[in-house]
């Protein structure tokens, strides 16, 4: 299995977290090469300290890592659209900087994506961490994507997620006006372009703290006003 491979990592302010999120992006049992590319949101933290110490201590001869060092805080879409651009592997994955994923993520989700070349996007299961404490996955059993599902429910969690570089050019990039649930924005847009061709796998691949740091956007809004009105304008999109 060949394949070109990028793991873009936004991280603004990500503290403890950050060398534990690098560390399983780099232990993967997926042998071929692959890119983990960090993007640092002008963090006032020293991201680049813990990047080149984990980059010393962990990266393998198999996987090339970067830091891009943004003069600004962009949020999680600019963060993750300038990873996009300046990144140029077939198969695109992300991970938050203060999650960690299983170590089968990329062998997993990758053969699924080698294996059926019509496959635009596949994600997986994962588990919630609350107060230091693992939750049980997510789903229980497998569940069936659709969009209504997907704003009711939110299903994917971007952590869990590989899309193909070449379907964005139908999908477009993540819209930078979202502070929040522009993941589940693109995601729609991948349901309505792609109806057949995004795929659920009843695996684990990733492990989602939930507000783990006073920076995480989900924490910010999860719940508010702001995060009601930008779940129901992405609904309206839909009708």
């Amino acid at each position: 299995m060949t394949a070109r491979i990028d793991v873009i990592i936004p991280a603004y302010n990500p503290g403890k977290f950050l060398e534990e999120a690098l560390i399983t992006s780099l232990l993967q049992t997926y042998s071929g090469p692959y890119t983990v590319t960090v993007i640092d949101e002008g963090s006032s933290e020293d991201v680049r300290e813990i990047f080149e110490r984990v980059k010393e201590r962990y990266c393998k001869a198999a996987v090339d890592m970067h830091l891009i060092t943004l003069p600004e805080n962009l949020g999680a879409a600019g963060a993750r659209n300038a990873g996009i651009r300046r990144t140029r592997g077939e198969f695109i994955l992300f991970q938050d900087a203060d999650d960690f994923m299983d170590e089968k993520r990329l062998e997993s989700s990758i053969s699924h994506l080698v294996q059926d070349p019509n496959l635009m996007l596949v994600c997986g299961n994962f588990q919630w961490i609350l107060s230091g404490i693992m939750q049980p996955p997510r789903f229980l059993t497998p569940m069936k994507l659709d969009a209504k599902r997907l704003l009711i429910d939110r299903p994917i969690l971007s952590g869990t997620v590989a899309i193909r570089r070449e379907a964005l050019k139908k999908t477009g990039l993540f819209n930078e006006k979202y502070e929040v649930a522009e993941d589940y924005d693109l995601w729609v847009r991948f349901l309505k372009h792609f109806p057949s061709q995004v795929k659920y796998v009843h695996e684990v691949w990733y492990y989602y703290r939930r507000h783990a740091t006073e920076y995480s956007l989900t924490r910010r809004y999860i719940g508010t006003a702001r995060m009601l009105e930008i779940m129901i304008e992405i609904a309206s999109q839909e009708e």
